[in-house]
């Protein structure tokens, strides 16, 4: 029977026949000997089994279940999904341009070298920053992002704020790390440049591809921070490929037993001290000024 009635299984479990169709697709309306208790009744099953096989439920189960994972539900969505589907997608699409719009702005900053921001950022502005001129004018040239920077309903991206501005950064910088960490770990050998200055506020911060803002002067905290720089950059994995390290001739950073440049030979052993040349020729002009006692003008000063 099993053969000629293909939707008939049995439990050994319960030692009941059920109808497989049934079980999977039940739907509530079929009958439960066939999905729940199961049939035992072996005298009359030829009956039970011609009874249900022509019944409409088990019918319409059976037409089911041969379309199961045939259809593609997005077919089965009404129009107006579909119409709310296609909306959202133009929506992220515009977003996307909009953001590619922005990043071109700052890429084009970063370039150049400018600043992005203003004094004064406000919609009135006379001196917004070259940033926000910058999407002003594209917005000129750009119906689209025109239409987007006046959209006054717009209340969930708009993207000249200083905030996103930052995010903005962030993401172009992460991505930049990225990159610079592939390079270095293809590279044969490399060699690393930093140094330490006072910025206007009295700040003491040191430049190692980034600036940093120091804790205090010593040799300790500059080599702390440098190593934990080069560890992000996952150098450490290969110590010897550093060949040298060059940082200017102030003794906190050159000194042979405490210095920076020691400090990170401990960690990096091939690493040599060379003075930075940038430091040598300002000691140069330095001490070739101070000889003279007169100013460009012969006064005396």
């Amino acid at each position: 029977m099993y053969q000629s009635e293909w939707w008939l299984c049995g439990c050994n479990a319960k030692n009941a026949l059920f109808c497989f169709v049934c079980t999977l697709m039940n739907n509530g309306e079929v009958d439960k000997a066939w999905t729940e208790t199961g049939i035992t009744d072996l005298k009359h099953l030829g009956e039970k089994v011609k009874k249900h096989r022509s019944s409409k439920k088990q019918l319409n189960l059976n037409v089911s279940f041969a379309v199961l994972g045939k259809l593609d539900i997005r077919n089965q969505l009404n129009s107006a999904y579909r119409e709310s589907v296609e909306k959202h997608n133009d929506q992220i699409k515009q977003n996307r341009y909009i953001l590619s719009k922005l990043i071109d702005g700052i890429k084009f900053c970063g370039i150049f070298e400018l600043a992005l921001r203003g004094r004064d950022e406000t919609h009135d502005s006379t001196n917004p920053g070259i940033f926000r001129g910058l999407v002003n004018l594209m917005a000129e040239l750009d119906t689209t992002l025109k239409s987007h920077i006046e959209k006054t309903n717009n209340r969930v991206f708009i993207g000249l704020s200083k905030t996103i501005q930052n995010e903005l950064l962030d993401s172009i910088y992460a991505v930049c790390i990225n990159l610079i960490k592939d390079e270095i770990l293809e590279a044969d050998y490399i060699s690393i440049l930093a140094d330490e200055t006072t910025d206007v506020a009295s700040q003491s911060q040191l430049v190692f591809v980034v600036r940093y803002e120091l804790k205090d002067h010593t040799a300790d905290c500059i080599s702390s921070i440098i190593i934990n720089e080069l560890e992000k950059l996952e150098i450490n994995q290969n110590p010897k490929k550093i060949l040298s390290q060059s940082y200017d001739g102030a003794s906190v950073m050159s000194g042979r037993q405490n210095g920076v440049q020691a400090k990170i030979k401990e960690h990096y052993p091939k690493a040599q001290f060379i003075h930075c040349y940038a430091h040598q020729l300002n000691l140069i002009i330095e001490k070739a000024a101070s000889a003279h006692s007169q100013g460009a003008f012969g006064a005396e000063e």
